[in-house]
């Protein structure tokens, strides 16, 4: 059996909508479809490949990403919850956020606030509706180019980019 390289990417979720939340976590636990998938690929090459037993395996070390999802369903939640993530020296890969959760502060708050503990996150604002036009979003919390905006209901493979 071929080694496993496998890569865990934490991920906070912010969105004060509960199907919101659930939906981040069905998409987020497709990870082990994946490890599937690759199993399969194996198990394809080894069958059928040209390439003796033995070379095949030691190429294949099919490469897992699971996700590890900590979720919130306000602003300030999420800004503790970076805090805490840094504190276990445990620091999140991405955040996504949504721009409006009433009663609290909204997505640009959270972004700002969490842009200011860790500067290295990559920030991804999803909504339908916004207070601040998207292009003025980056501006709002630089760098640009560890922001994003994605118009909500989005498509996957749109805000995968």
């Amino acid at each position: 059996m071929p080694e496993l390289n496998q890569t865990t990417i934490r991920v906070l979720v912010v969105d004060d909508e509960p199907g919101v939340r659930d939906a981040y976590r069905q998409v987020l636990a497709e990870s082990d479809v994946s490890q599937e998938v690759e199993g399969f690929r194996e198990l394809r090459s080894r069958l059928f490949s040209r390439n003796s037993p033995e070379r095949s395996r030691a190429k294949a070390r099919p490469h897992g990403t699971t996700f590890e999802p900590v979720f919130c369903d306000q602003a300030q939640a999420a800004v503790v919850a970076v805090k805490e993530a840094l504190a276990l020296n445990q620091p999140f890969a991405v955040v996504f956020l949504d721009m409006r959760m009433p009663p609290g502060p909204d997505g640009v708050w959270a972004a700002a606030h969490i842009r200011e503990l860790d500067p290295a996150v990559e920030i991804v604002i999803c909504t339908a509706y916004s207070d601040a036009d998207p292009s003025d979003i980056g501006g709002l919390v630089p760098p640009k180019t560890s922001s994003r905006t994605c118009r909500s209901p989005f498509i996957r493979m749109k805000c995968g980019k």
